[in-house]
């Protein structure tokens, strides 16, 4: 079948789904050898027997379900499922459960956007001096080929270089600012369709011809981003996804561009824009220093024309974490130093936080060790008050419990004595103001470690802090432990994902869609287009709650099947063709009956006839909307069993 503009396939072909699935096998052969790796959901891929992820990679499966859009009502194979993951104690962020094969589609879709954006990125954004900007990985296509190693999705590497240049051009900068943006939940609110734009204006025509980039890809990349985030804006945040980092950067890096543009036209001779992901950092030497105000009276303008540049080009908002500092004050230089190591991507850091600075003198490692252990003292004593604020928690000085040297030596009989000691009356509730770094410290132990499950086993976890913790210590057990894995039960709100986490076998002949067959399914929608469009609406429009909306194109979808089943083609099918259809294929008499109520209520819901004053209809209710379509999946399996 010739290809669908109106598809995935359209521009996705089948090497770039291939890629997919070798990234998303990679991640899955690293949580084997690299704890950063071992994420519940990467878990809850590599449960999934490798013969049905094998199954996933063949071109038959890309052409049978994905190529073609049919996969939006697959739900039984394709779905996410959103849950809280707390950023601190005042404040959650959005965190999504995906399966395997949507998670695929979302690495194709990445991968494209990689593929396009290569020349713009590589050929004029990273020859900017100015511009230095990082993401975590370093995955790019050479020659239409692409290998996924450690090296270029762990973020260590990435990460460093981003310490070294935050460190080169501030270190001995005396007679600088810096100014620290702070956006407001990134991914929830990155507007893909603004990104979209940037790159339709921006990629060579030459290039858009070749991976076919027009309205018709845009339209689908839009609608694929619609249905992962529950038709509202932003890209999903997945366990250790390269993918959606690349995103969130590549819309960035728009920014990045205005706010170099701002500083040159403001007549800025010395400046940078530094940037992990969403992290971003801006050192630049104030054009007048005659009094101890202007530099920072200028931060502050520079500041205000950023903050109306990304609402009002790029629809997002810089929040009240945004920070300036003036690196001629030895106490804010401090403060910066200070603010940067322990806020920067520290929820999810798990190497040392000065890795690749040069800020400081060495210490011995007996002198970490010392410092690990006096800020352990410090927490023990903090109580409550650190829950509260965690700000005051030197992550700096814990997080080098992540350099092999200091972990050897924590290991070692003396300071484990000393670790038991701090934990032995400790309040285990504090563990939540570091979770990562915390939870290996006290497992360095057998003895605080059997302490800290049996107070996990007997603690409330009905909330998303209490919940993370749990996840921490199962992680230290690679998810293999049953009676705390059976404790995440307890938070109602992630029951929904738990009984998704099961669904390691998905029924490959019955994936959903009316319940029925994959072989039916195909041989209904494969060929038609454009009921797959309809019933790709209908989906979007079941998840916005618009039911009314939904039921047109349920109507429209139902009706385009008939009419490809039908032997007769009159020219006006209607309700009366399909009437007469049903009765010859023996479809039994209260679902036809159903059917044609179906129709009626179609007739009579005012998005059929907007500014119709004849017509008096009222809103479609779910109750009403659910009914139907059991109809319509109920006369589907007759029809197949007819067939």
């Amino acid at each position: 079948m010739k290809t669908n503009k109106a598809s995935l396939g359209y521009f996705i072909d089948y090497n770039t789904w291939k890629d997919s699935y070798n990234l998303q096998e990679e991640t899955i052969k690293l949580s084997k050898k690299n704890p950063h790796f071992v994420t519940f959901n990467i878990n809850y891929f590599n449960n999934i027997k490798k013969s049905l992820r094998r199954l996933v990679s063949l071109n038959c499966y890309f052409n049978s379900r994905i190529s073609n859009n049919i996969f939006y009502d697959l739900n039984k194979e394709y779905f996410i499922k959103k849950y809280a993951i707390p950023k601190n104690v005042y404040s959650i962020r959005n965190f999504s459960f995906i399966s395997y094969g949507l998670n695929m589609i979302h690495n194709s879709i990445g991968l494209y956007l990689l593929k396009i954006s290569d020349d713009f990125i590589f050929n004029y954004y990273k020859k900017i001096e100015t511009i230095n900007t990082f993401y975590g990985g370093n995955i790019r296509y050479q020659n239409n080929s692409i290998k996924f190693t450690q090296n270029n999705i762990y973020y260590k590497n990435e990460y460093k270089k981003f310490r070294n240049n935050l460190t080169t051009h501030t270190k001995d900068k005396n007679d600088s600012i810096v100014i620290r943006l702070d956006i407001q939940n990134y991914f929830d609110n990155l507007p893909v369709e603004k990104l979209l734009k940037f790159l339709q204006d921006t990629i060579k025509p030459n290039d858009k011809l070749e991976h076919n980039f027009d309205e018709n890809t845009i339209k689908e990349i839009e609608t694929f981003y619609k249905f992962l985030m529950d038709n509202k804006k932003g890209i999903p945040q997945i366990d250790n996804s390269i993918i959606s980092s690349f995103i969130g950067y590549l819309y960035l890096c728009f920014l990045d561009l205005r706010i170099d543009s701002l500083m040159k036209s403001l007549e800025y001779e010395e400046y940078s824009i530094i940037r992990y992901l969403d992290d971003i950092y801006i050192p630049f030497k104030p054009n007048n220093n005659s009094d101890n105000s202007q530099p920072i009276k200028e931060a502050v303008e520079i500041l205000a024309k950023i903050k109306d540049i990304a609402f009002y080009d790029f629809q997002l908002n810089i929040n009240n974490k945004t920070k300036i500092y003036n690196l001629g004050s030895p106490n804010e230089k401090e403060e910066f130093f200070k603010d940067s190591k322990n806020e920067s991507v520290i929820e999810f850091l798990d190497v040392p936080i000065d890795t690749g600075d040069n800020t400081q003198e060495e210490e011995s490692h007996e002198v970490i060790i010392e410092k690990i252990i006096d800020e352990l003292e410090r927490i023990k004593n903090g109580g409550v008050n650190l829950e509260r604020n965690n700000s005051e928690i030197n992550q700096y000085i814990l997080h080098k419990i992540f350099d092999k040297d200091i972990s050897n030596l924590l290991n070692k009989g003396e300071n484990k004595t000393k670790l038991e000691s701090i934990f032995e009356d400790f309040n285990f509730d504090l563990l939540s103001v570091s979770p990562l770094v915390l939870t290996i410290l006290v497992m360095k132990s057998d003895k605080t470690k059997e302490k800290y499950i049996n107070y996990l086993l007997s603690k409330d976890v009905s909330t998303s802090n209490a919940r993370l913790l749990v996840i921490e210590a199962l992680r230290q057990f690679n998810f293999n432990h049953e009676k705390l894995f059976q404790k995440l039960y307890e938070d109602k709100h992630f029951n929904e994902v738990l009984e998704l986490y099961k669904i390691t076998e998905f029924d490959y002949k019955n994936p959903g869609y009316f319940d029925l067959s994959m072989e039916y399914i195909y041989y209904l929608l494969n060929n038609n287009p454009l009921i797959i469009k309809q019933m790709e609406l209908r989906v979007l429009n079941e998840m916005r709650g618009d039911y009314s909306v939904a039921l047109n194109h349920l109507v429209n979808e139902f009706q385009s099947i008939c009419y490809s089943l039908d032997t007769i083609k009159s020219q006006n099918y209607n309700a009366n063709s399909i009437e007469v259809f049903l009765k010859k294929q023996s479809i039994e008499h209260f679902i036809c009956i159903k059917l044609r109520n179906m129709f009626d209520r179609r007739n009579n819901n005012l998005v059929s006839h907007s500014g119709d004053e004849n017509v008096q209809g009222s809103a479609v209710t779910k109750r009403e909307y659910d009914y139907y379509k059991s109809a319509v999946s109920l006369c589907l399996k007759q029809l197949e069993t007819a067939n």
